[in-house]
């Protein structure tokens, strides 16, 4: 029986893309729906759309954010430890041949 022990760095990536991701999608709506907003109705709503230098802006610090909540949460990755058995795999015997 042998013990092996790793850092399992690649879900807690995972778990950063997957929380920072949707605040990412949730700006570009946002830019989306007011930029609409703001050319369909005009009028009072004419000033309320984004310029892509906002936009950026906005979803650079929503997924900054969402990115801290996650390490805060969960600093370090999880250290996995698996047991597997270590048999030895014994090879057969061939019989010499004569010749």
């Amino acid at each position: 029986m042998s013990t092996r022990k790793y850092t399992d760095w690649r879900s807690w990536y995972e778990g950063i893309v997957d929380s920072a991701v949707p605040a990412g999608a949730t700006c570009f709506l946002t830019l989306v729906g007011t930029n609409g907003a703001a050319h369909m109705f005009g009028g009072i709503f004419a000033d309320v759309g984004m310029t892509w230098k906002q936009a950026l802006a906005q979803i650079g610090v929503h997924m900054a954010i969402a990115t801290a909540k996650y390490v805060s949460v969960k600093p370090r990755p999880v250290v996995v430890v698996e047991d597997f058995k270590t048999e030895m795999v014994e090879k057969p015997i061939e019989p010499k041949s004569d010749g």
